[in-house]
């Protein structure tokens, strides 16, 4: 009968006239076969009768724990409360001794599976992955339980996989388990049509470069300002460089699951009519990457005050750390990944190239798309060599940052990737610049070691030495505002006034930028090039003039 009243259009959840479902009596009364088929024509375990009550209230006032146990596995929560302040276990304790005794342990056996998978015990879900598994008196159910009760060889445990197999549910929300067996709760990313997106009547177009072969554009979705990320390279039919697309997907995949105050927030995604083209929607950048800040819009940015420096520097170690702690090595990070959302705010972005640390030592990598040359200049020495990625090698292109926007110098002075490669191979490295005043200087020189174990810094350390340098830095400022040693020793770099503030000549001027590509192309830029080059051929093959290069050979 009650197929019958589905099929015939029915809605699943329709209510009398106290807000009840049809799930809520069923499970009040305790009709086991009922329950079942409304749970699987998808009937709400957590809807709200008038009186706030849940199916799962009406379960645990029943006492049957098959049925609570089939709410709880379609998400049921233990947790609400109806509008007496009463969660399921006062409605189960109110049923009377003989019936809420096992119901109230099987809620606490939930609780406490539930608590121990928190805690980092999340094999245990290789025995018990449903609540069904926790029933008292499993015997009893013989007809009804699915499975063999002391594992589940139908439902295998994949961290980092989301699939119907993979989500579980004890009362306390549904969840997956990511790569690193972090426990994390199923959440929804917008998907949006092309016409959504549009071009703001208030403002000119602007877009930039963020990496080899990705383009911002500023543009408007439903009435928020955001960033419109997409592929922009020429392509044809058969064409290998279609697999670039796939970057997109794997940073997709990434910023749907990650969330922190210096990641930049992904909001929807954009797909084309055909399906064939992906634009990640993101938060509005105002600014740019710190690449053009530092090297393509300098006019407009003269001033890189010291605070601020510090304070994005800071921003975007702490975004890193929080990558690792989830399991995964940015691998990607240069002043491209860096975006500049507002004064004084970073994002760290462009986590197309991430690795995900997996059990056994393992690392998934979501595109298989090897670094593009272009970032070698960034790049530690075991990932220009395809050599195995640790957090160190993130650590020491953080540490080349710190260099760039100290010096104000392109790393490796710019020269080509197959140039810096090459280098690398023959056996010379990046070195730290003498320039550096003394607490970088010594992050860096510790960061960009050739071997990993050699890097002995880490990030918490590097985050200790710029707080306190800050907090320096800002004392002298106000006991000594125009003159000190602490305010000569920013004095290394005249032709940018490291102060204090990030500001810029034209605050009221929107730039009309044309986009800009990574390699400098045309005649002169490939004469520069080729100079950049015979210098450093010229370095390696014997004592040579500065050319603005600093290598070492490793020891």
């Amino acid at each position: 009968m009650p197929h019958h009243l589905i099929l015939s259009g029915i809605y699943v959840d329709a209510v009398n006239s106290l807000g009840q479902t049809a799930l809520f009596i069923a499970a009040l009364l305790g009709l086991t076969k009922l329950v079942d088929v409304l749970v699987d024509y998808g009937a709400y375990p957590n809807h709200r009768c008038f009186d706030g009550s849940t199916p799962v209230h009406a379960a645990a006032f029943s006492g049957n724990q098959w049925i609570l146990s089939k709410l709880l596995d379609a998400g049921g929560d233990l947790r609400l409360h109806d509008e007496k302040g009463r969660n399921p276990q006062t409605w189960a304790l109110a049923a009377g001794k003989e019936r809420s005794t096992v119901m109230v342990e099987f809620m606490q056996r939930c609780a406490a599976h539930m608590q121990a998978i928190i805690q980092g015990f999340s094999d245990l879900l290789k025995k018990i992955d449903s609540p069904q598994r926790l029933i008292s008196g499993l015997p009893r159910f013989g007809g009804l339980m699915q499975g063999n009760p002391n594992g589940s060889p139908n439902r295998p445990l994949k961290a980092g996989v989301i699939s119907a197999q993979n989500i579980y549910s004890f009362g306390f929300g549904k969840f997956y388990l990511t790569g690193g067996t972090q426990l994390a709760y199923l959440g929804s990313l917008p998907v949006i049509g092309e016409k959504e997106v549009i071009q703001a009547d208030d403002e000119p177009t602007f877009s930039f470069f963020s990496g080899p072969y990705m383009v911002m554009t500023n543009l408007v979705w439903n009435g928020s300002r955001v960033t419109v990320k997409e592929l922009h390279l020429p392509t044809h039919p058969h064409c290998s460089r279609l697999r670039l697309a796939d970057l997109l997907i794997a940073e997709q995949e990434h910023s749907s699951k990650l969330r922190h105050p210096h990641l930049l927030q992904l909001m929807a995604v954009c797909l084309s009519p055909d399906l064939e083209k992906t634009r990640l929607v993101y938060e509005r950048i105002t600014v740019g990457t710190l690449f053009s800040v530092l090297h393509e819009r300098r006019a407009q940015f003269p001033m890189l005050h010291m605070e601020v420096i510090v304070h994005l520097l800071l921003q975007i170690s702490d975004a890193l750390r929080y990558l690792h702690s989830r399991g995964f090595i940015h691998r990607s990070l240069s002043s491209y990944a860096i975006h500049i959302v507002s004064t004084g705010e970073a994002r760290l972005t462009n986590l197309e190239y991430m690795i995900e640390s997996q059990a056994g030592g393992a690392h998934r990598d979501l595109s298989r798309v090897p670094l593009p040359t272009q970032l070698y200049g960034w790049a530690a020495p075991e990932v220009i060599l395809q050599k195995a990625a640790t957090v160190k090698s993130d650590i020491y292109s953080f540490s080349v940052i710190i260099q760039e926007i100290l010096t104000d110098n392109i790393p490796w002075d710019g020269l080509d990737g197959s140039v810096v490669k090459e280098t690398v191979v023959l056996g010379n490295y990046l070195e730290a610049d003498v320039r550096l005043p003394k607490p970088y200087y010594d992050i860096v020189k510790s960061g960009i070691q050739v071997k990993q174990k050699d890097r002995t810094m880490n990030l918490q350390d590097i985050q200790y030495i710029m707080k306190n340098d800050l907090k320096d830095f800002i004392g002298a400022q106000r006991t000594q505002p125009t003159e000190g040693p602490r305010v000569q020793r920013y004095e290394f770099h005249p032709d940018v006034n490291v102060c204090l503030g990030l500001t810029s000549e034209h605050p009221k001027e929107t730039p009309n930028l044309e986009i800009k590509e990574l390699k400098e192309t045309g005649p002169g830029a490939s004469n520069k090039n080729k100079s950049r080059t015979q210098n450093l051929v010229q370095w390696i093959r014997g004592p040579a003039a500065s050319t603005g290069l600093r290598c070492r050979s490793p020891l």
